[in-house]
This record gives C-alpha cells, structure tokens and sequence, in this order.
C-alpha cells in the first residue's frame, strides 16, 4: 500500500500595476525685473565763434535779425522680447530594486504512528 504525502510550496509571481500615486510636474512662469543701461547718442548743436579772415563786404541783409533752425536727433531705445528655448527637460522612469519580505504558513503532511494494533488472525 502507498500512502502519498503532500506539502505545498511557495510560488512567487511578480505583477507590474499602476499604483495610485503620480508623479506629475508643470511649467511656471516666473518674471524677474531686469535693468540694463543702455549708452545712448543725441546731436546737439555747438556754437563756435571765430574771427573773420576774409575780404569784402558785409551782405546786404546785414543788421536785419535772422533765424537759423538746426535739426538734431537722439537715439530711442526700442525694446524687443523674442522667446529663446534656454534648457530641456526629460523625463524618464528608472526601476529600483528593492527586497520585500514575503511571510506565509505552508501545510505539509506527515506520518504519525497511532499506535499498534492487534488483530488474532487464528480465530
């Protein structure tokens, strides 16, 4: 006669899930006041006296007033902002490895010697 003895073992399966917790990330903008000098130019108009060197006479409109207006110009500063891409960002998933503890009860069978029986085959 044959008796056959069980036990169970473990059987570790590993399942990939999406868990609940996300990791998530958004582009702010921040401002920052910036301040530049920026060296201008403007015309200005120079006054020079010199005394006369020439020869003849005084021009017929002489001792009438007189007015002479001079164009100047000066430079404005035209402030231009254009978007430049300063850096990238990737985002990518790494896996870590991790030991986590698995704890469970296995049954196994065994033999136990009840105790002797005995039986008068003569009868």
């Amino acid at each position: 006669m044959t008796i056959p003895l069980s036990e169970e073992q473990l059987e570790i399966r590993k399942v990939m899930r999406e868990v609940p917790a996300v990791v998530g990330i958004r582009k702010e903008v921040q401002e920052q006041m910036v301040s530049i000098n920026v060296p201008i130019q403007r015309e200005t108009v120079v006054i020079e006296r010199r005394p006369y060197t020439g020869t003849g006479a005084a021009p017929a409109n002489a001792f009438r007033g007189q007015e002479v207006l001079v164009q100047t110009k000066v430079e404005d500063i035209e402030v231009v902002k254009r978007p430049v891409i300063r850096e990238e960002v990737v985002l990518r998933k790494d896996f870590i490895q991790e030991s986590k503890p698995v704890v469970d009860t296995l049954r196994r069978e065994d033999i136990v010697e009840i105790g002797t029986c005995s039986a008068d085959l003569t009868a």
